[in-house]
């Protein structure tokens, strides 16, 4: 749910409303569009039609974003981050992130915005005031054609009695380090382990992608993180939660993986966070 996210940046553990989106639905779409080109390619983006709709709809969550009460940036280190563009006659543009930050100053509107949510529902996510790794993987997760598995071994023997124990308290499966070598063209879908179903068949937790996750021009791949709160997920399956394996996480592709690709993810963790009622 994007309009809980009360912050624009990156917070504790979580991440803001920026790096949530762009590396969410931003990438996914990309990737699941233009696959290893044109969409899905940094490059080349730019050049598909589809390009401007889709950016379009970006900016139109944004200005939703904010009509839910969520503020964006005011220090000038943000508002005088400046942009330079071509404009239809191939003449010099240059704006900064102030100066589109609000549609009353860019001279356009939508016909209709996403709903905001209820109160109850838009403070679902708070500034945690701790956050306790449980467990962590031991291997480089390397992804590919077939299903790659994650195992996590818990930090502590107290690891597990707090999962049986969350309360108020919240589950969050980090995915960090995040690289390949090209855009692998497709996304990744991430399930939770039960019982002795297969991968596809757990419980569904979320997707991710490479989209910006690669070598840019001269520039080495730029690690990519996100963060997923499962907490719901794991408690709302048609399963029993004892039938949950919270220590291993599969990485399903859902279309085939471009060969030379080598996607990777240096760290999946899960992490307890705890918020202001003290979980």
């Amino acid at each position: 749910m994007r309009w809980a996210t009360p912050s624009y940046y990156d917070s504790a553990i979580r991440q803001g409303f920026n790096n949530q989106i762009d590396g969410g639905v931003h990438g996914a779409v990309h990737v699941n569009v233009g696959t290893t080109q044109n969409m899905g390619s940094v490059d080349f983006a730019g050049r598909d039609p589809i390009f401007w709709l889709h950016h379009c709809n970006i900016d139109r969550i944004w200005a939703a974003w904010n009509k839910a009460g969520r503020a964006n940036p005011t220090d000038s280190g943000w508002t005088d981050i400046k942009h330079v563009f071509a404009d239809k006659d191939g003449n010099r543009v240059e704006t900064t992130n102030g100066d589109v930050s609000s549609l009353s100053n860019v001279g356009y509107s939508y016909d209709t915005l996403p709903p905001a949510p209820s109160a109850e529902a838009a403070e679902l996510t708070v500034l945690a005031q701790a956050v306790e790794p449980l467990a962590r993987n031991a291997e480089t997760v390397r992804l590919g054609q077939d299903v790659a598995t994650a195992f996590l071994a818990p930090l502590s023997p107290s690891s597990t009695a707090m999962l049986g124990a969350l309360g108020d308290a919240r589950l969050l499966l980090v995915i960090d380090g995040m690289t390949a070598s090209a855009q692998p063209g497709t996304v990744f879908d991430v399930y939770g382990k039960v019982g002795n179903n297969a991968p596809d068949k757990g419980v569904y937790l979320g997707s991710v992608n490479f989209f910006d996750a690669v070598p840019l021009g001269q520039q080495g791949a730029r690690p990519k993180r996100l963060v997923l709160d499962v907490t719901d997920a794991l408690g709302q399956a048609n399963v029993a939660l004892t039938q949950i394996d919270v220590f291993t996480y599969y990485f399903v592709p859902v279309d085939p993986v471009a060969a030379g690709s080598d996607p990777v993810i240096q760290r999946v963790e899960l992490v307890r966070e705890t918020g202001p009622s003290g979980g």
